[in-house]
C-alpha cells in the first residue's frame, strides 16, 4: 500500500490500530489499561479509541490518557464489531499486550486490559546521487523490513522536484527500514483521456524498484542518509550503494546502523558467477532422481489414502500423462509439487547471482531472478486436496552441502522483502547416481507440510506420508506400493 505524505501522517497519528475482541464484567470497568513508551514511561495525552464497525468503521468513543498513562472505559461503547486503536501525534504503535475475555463477550466478570506501547520516531534526510535512465522519472519512499509485522505500509516523504532529496519526519526505530527508489518511464501527454490512462498504466507496469540495504535506527533524532545509484557491470540493472549514515552530531554511524545483506547489493563478478553456475549444475545432476519426473520405463501402483480414509488407486506406466493437470503431476510422486529448484536448474540465464559464500563443506548462494517464476505444493493426488498453495518468487538463498552437491535449505520470496517460503531437505540417501531426501518440510504462508519419502528398488522416490505441522495424523499416506522394473530388461 502506497500512502501520500498527508494520508500517511494521518495514518501514523490516528490509525495505528489493532483488532481486539475482548470484554469484562459489570463490577469492573469495561476496559482499562496504560500507554507507555519503549522505556516503560507513561505517556500522557495519548488517544485510545473503540470504533464501531460493520463492513466499515464509524463513530466510536475515545479516552485520553492521564499523567500516569492510564485510560478507562467504564461501559461498552459499541453495538457491532469493536476496533481498538491507540494514537498520538509524533509517535507510532509498537506493541499491545491484551488480557481478559473478548470485547464482544457481554457476560463476563473478568477484567479486560490493553497495555499499549508507543515509540518516539526518528527522522531521515535522504540524498540520492547517480544518473537515472533517460526519459524516466524517479520517486523515493521507505519500506519496512521483514522483521516488521505490526505495520507494513510504505512511508512517503517531502521530496525535491527531481526526487534526489527527501525528508521523512516519522520513521520507526528499532526495526529495519529500506529506502526504495522507483523509476518509471515519463508519460507523454495526450488529448485523448483513454489513451492517456493507458500510457499511465503502461508506465506503471514498466516501473522498476531499486531497494537499499536495510537501516536500523535507534535514537530519536534526524539522520542524513547518503545513497549512490549504480548500475551493474552489464548495465542491465541498478543497485543502491549505501555511502554513509550521519547523525545529528555529524558522526558517521554507517557500520552501526546499516544491515548488510548481499541481496540488496550488486551481482557478483563474472568469475564468481561461473563458479556458482558450475555448482548449480552439480546440484541439478545430484537431484535428478527426485527433481526430474520418474522414468517412463518404470511401471508402479499404489493407493493414496487421505485423512478421511478415502482411498485412491493409482497406476503409472509409460502411457500415463505427466501434466499439465495437477491431478496428473501429483500422481507421479504421490503429491503435488512444482519444485522452485527446477527453474534454477533449467533456466540459469534467468538467475542473477548476488553472493557466493563458502565455509568448509557448505556454500550459500544468494540470487535474484530477472523474471519471476512460480511454485506449488499440495497434499493429495487430485481432484481433491488436503491442502494446496501456489506462489511466485523472484529472489532467494540456498544452502548447499558442497560435498554431496545437495540443497539442504532453500528460502525464496517475491522480491527481496516479500514473505519467505522455506524448503528444508534432510535425511539424504544415495539413489540412481544422485541423492534423494527422505524428508522435506515446506513452509509457505499458513502451510506447513511435513513429508516423508521411501525409495523403492533404488529406482523410484515416492511419498510415504505427509502431515500438517506437528500433527500425528497424516493428511495423506501411500500404501500398497508395487514397482515393476521388467520394462528395463
Amino acid at each position: 500500500m502506497r500512502l501520500p505524505l498527508i494520508a500517511l501522517t494521518a495514518f501514523l497519528v490516528t490509525e495505528t490500530s489493532l483488532f481486539l475482541f475482548n470484554a469484562s464484567g459489570a463490577d469492573s470497568p469495561f476496559l482499562e489499561g496504560h500507554v507507555t513508551d519503549q522505556l516503560g514511561r507513561p505517556i500522557e495525552g495519548a488517544t485510545v479509541t473503540i470504533m464501531d464497525c460493520i463492513g466499515t468503521c464509524f463513530g466510536g468513543d475515545a479516552r485520553v490518557t492521564d499523567r500516569s498513562g492510564h485510560y478507562v472505559f467504564n461501559d461498552k461503547t459499541f453495538r457491532n464489531w469493536p476496533f481498538l486503536s491507540v494514537s498520538m501525534p509524533g509517535r507510532y504503535h509498537v506493541a499491545t499486550d491484551y488480557s481478559g475475555p473478548k470485547l464482544s463477550e457481554d457476560d463476563s466478570d473478568k477484567p479486560r486490559r490493553a497495555e499499549f506501547v508507543l515509540g518516539n520516531p526518528a527522522a531521515l534526510s535522504v540524498r540520492v546521487t547517480g544518473k537515472i535512465p533517460e526519459a524516466w522519472t524517479q520517486s523515493i519512499f521507505l519500506r519496512a523490513g521483514r522483521d516488521v509485522t505490526l505495520h507494513r505500509y510504505d512511508l512517503s516523504g517531502d521530496c525535491s522536484d527531481d526526487a534526489s532529496r527527501c525528508q521523512f519526519d516519522i520513521v520507526p526505530r528499532f526495526e529495519t527500514v529500506h529506502v526504495v527508489i522507483v523509476h518509471r518511464p515519463v508519460v507523454t501527454p495526450s488529448d485523448d483521456p483513454q489513451e492517456l490512462r493507458e500510457r499511465k498504466r503502461d508506465s506503471q507496469r514498466k516501473q522498476v524498484e531499486v531497494i537499499s540495504p536495510g537501516l536500523r535506527l535507534i535514537d530519536p533524532q534526524r539522520y542524513r542518509i547518503n545513497l549512490e545509484l549504480q548500475s551493474s557491470d552489464e548495465g542491465t540493472s541498478f543497485y543502491v550503494n549505501l555511502v554513509s549514515i550521519v547523525d545529528a552530531l555529524g558522526q558517521d554511524r554507517t557500520d552501526e546502523l546499516s544491515v548488510a545483506d548481499p541481496l540488496f547489493g550488486p551481482p557478483v563478478k563474472p568469475v564468481d558467477r561461473q563458479r556458482a553456475l558450475q555448482l548449480l549444475k552439480r546440484v541439478a545432476l545430484a537431484a535428478t532422481p527426485w527433481n526430474a519426473r520418474p522414468s517412463k520405463s518404470i511401471t508402479y501402483q499404489y493407493d493414496a489414502v487421505n485423512a478421511k480414509g478415502e482411498r485412491t488407486e493409482v497406476t503409472i506406466d509409460k502411457d500415463s500423462p505427466t501434466g499439465p493437470a495437477w491431478s496428473d503431476i501429483s500422481r507421479l510422486r504421490g503429491f503435488a509439487y512444482m519444485p522452485p529448484l527446477r527453474w534454477l536448474f533449467s533456466q540459469p540465464e534467468n538467475v542473477v547471482i548476488h553472493d557466493v559464500q563458502t565455509l568448509e563443506n557448505t556454500t550459500v548462494l544468494t540470487y535474484r531472478l530477472k523474471e519471476r517464476r512460480g511454485f506449488s505444493a499440495g497434499l493429495g493426488v487430485g481432484p481433491g486436496w488436503n491442502g494446496f498453495f501456489s506462489r511466485s518468487f523472484s529472489s532467494g538463498r540456498m544452502v548447499i552441502d558442497t560435498e554431496k552437491a545437495v540443497v539442504t535449505e532453500h528460502r525464496i520470496s517475491m522480491g527481496p522483502l516479500g514473505e519467505e517460503s522455506i524448503e528444508t531437505f534432510s535425511d539424504m540417501v544415495p539413489m540412481g547416481g544422485g541423492y534423494v531426501p527422505r524428508s522435506i518440510r515446506i513452509q509457505s504462508g499458513d502451510a506447513d507440510y511435513r513429508l516423508r519419502f521411501k525409495c523403492h528398488q533404488d529406482q523410484l522416490w515416492l511419498l510415504d506420508r505427509a502431515t500438517h505441522g506437528d500433527s500425528k495424523n497424516p493428511a495423506l499416506r501411500i500404501e500398497k506400493v508395487s514397482v515393476d522394473l521388467s520394462a528395463n530388461e
